[in-house]
């Protein structure tokens, strides 16, 4: 898998569990078979990702202290049945996938040769904002 269909599967997902937990669009592509082509195109890839990070971020802001501990309930198409689980674990699961990914294309361009800036959040510059492709350098 190359770097573009990694972070196109992340997107996938993000747009996957999102369409659960906020009502936001589906992705594109049906299953996650075909994540890795959710947005072929790098420049719309690019303001597709954008968007997600918007929605995502809006979402955030809209939580309660309570919204945690109820449960998400959902048709899971990898396991093939109904599933509910706690939205704070839902949660922890979709950030978890929101580093390894972008973990694993780090270290695809760092073993290519490439120099990326520093990804250490404590490192950027405070209040900026870097979509994916701004933190890889490859916007």
């Amino acid at each position: 898998m190359n770097c573009e269909g990694i972070l196109n599967d992340l997107l996938w997902g993000d747009r996957m569990w999102f369409s659960r937990l906020a009502g936001t669009p589906n992705p594109t592509q049906p299953s996650i078979g075909d994540s890795v082509t959710e947005v072929p195109e790098w420049p719309q890839f690019l303001l597709a990702r954008a968007d997600m990070d918007m929605r995502i971020q809006a979402w955030a802001r809209s939580l309660t202290d309570a919204d945690p501990s109820v449960d998400l309930r959902w048709f899971s198409g990898v396991v093939g049945c109904k599933v509910s689980k706690p939205i704070g674990l839902v949660v922890s699961h979709v950030f978890n996938h929101g580093t390894h990914h972008p973990g694993q294309v780090h270290a695809m361009l760092t073993a290519a040769g490439a120099r990326t800036d520093d990804t250490d959040l404590f490192l950027m510059p405070r209040g900026q904002r870097a979509s994916s492709g701004e933190v890889f350098g490859l916007s």
